[in-house]
């Protein structure tokens, strides 16, 4: 393993950029503030960006030059941007009324706005699209009951799942933007519930977490008909999952047991499912590198740090 954060930074959660070359993450601090920071996978310095308030969530547009985040640095939950490379300061992309949540991926595909969720209506948990630009922010759903939150998953051809989570039940939509019409998404042969949606990099691939009678699983399935191609089951603990591989072939997963989070991995064709790590420590953040062959990987001991692990080490049990 090779440790990327020194003892002087204590960072909180990271961010990959789309090539897999960067990362941006928190640095908390003694006050409750978080400043943002983004350094090089491979090692070396890493550079602060952003100052002031509690900045959370980046989101990295699709070229890799620009982060947006939220921050409370105004009084109220805002979304701000800054660039990737420090070149100028961070500046605000809204300032409403209320609170405002980057979606995830918060970017549209051509990088010129953002898709929030916001409550600017004073409905809580409608979808914006909102231009960089300052032109007129748009608003993509409507009518979603008050009392409940929408978050938002966007896949790689622009179709945006949305889950509406209400006060004692949950369900997941799709809808084709910018229409903002929902249609219910169903996967699978029982009631489970289904939530955090994503998809490997080519759109071929999508994986789901699962839960029904308090057991859970993530699926994995196919995008263009919804077949199932492999199953996570929550035999060595809870599971969810993290990532997939550049390649789509194998999926970052999450366990849960004895009271830590542990690194898992999954390869779809042969439905094998290993741990990763076996620490005494916990590793929330697991994200492939770009190449396939490493994870990045965020281990909280007393402090926090970022690390780089070889996956064939790890699962060679010589970390």
């Amino acid at each position: 393993e090779i440790r990327l954060t020194p003892d002087s930074v204590d960072p909180g959660d990271f961010f990959l950029s789309p090539d897999r070359s960067q990362i941006a993450f928190a640095i908390d601090l003694p006050s409750g503030d978080r400043d943002v920071a983004v350094m090089p996978v491979s090692g070396g310095e890493h550079r602060v960006l952003s100052t002031g308030g509690n900045n959370i969530d980046y989101r990295w547009n699709p070229t890799g030059t620009m982060i947006a985040f939220q921050t409370n640095r105004l009084g109220n939950t805002d979304i701000w941007v800054v660039p990737a490379d420090g070149s100028a300061p961070a500046r605000p992309v809204t300032d409403w009324p209320g609170f405002e949540n980057l979606t995830d991926p918060a970017w549209t595909a051509d990088g010129e706005a953002l898709i929030i969720d916001a409550d600017r209506n004073n409905v809580l948990g409608d979808l914006w699209r909102v231009p960089l630009d300052g032109s007129e922010a748009t608003q993509l759903t409507s009518g979603t009951p008050v009392n409940s939150a929408t978050f938002s998953w966007t896949h790689p051809d622009g179709e945006m799942v949305v889950a509406t989570i209400g006060e004692d039940t949950e369900f997941i939509n799709k809808s084709r933007l910018p229409d903002g019409t929902l249609q219910p998404w169903k996967v699978g042969s029982d009631d489970a519930v289904i939530s955090l949606p994503g998809w490997s990099e080519d759109g071929a691939r999508y994986a789901l977490f699962m839960q029904l009678g308090g057991r859970s699983r993530v699926e994995v399935r196919n995008d263009a008909d919804d077949a199932l191609l492999g199953t996570v089951t929550d035999s060595l603990g809870r599971v969810g999952w993290r990532d997939f591989s550049p390649d789509g072939s194998q999926l970052l997963t999450f366990i849960f047991a004895g009271g830590n989070s542990e690194v898992g991995l999954f390869d779809i064709a042969t439905g094998v499912h290993t741990r990763l790590t076996n620490t005494p420590e916990n590793e929330p953040i697991a994200r492939w590198a770009a190449d396939g062959e490493s994870i990045i990987l965020r281990r909280v001991f007393v402090s926090q740090q970022v690390m780089v692990a070889d996956v064939s080490k790890v699962v060679g049990g010589s970390e």
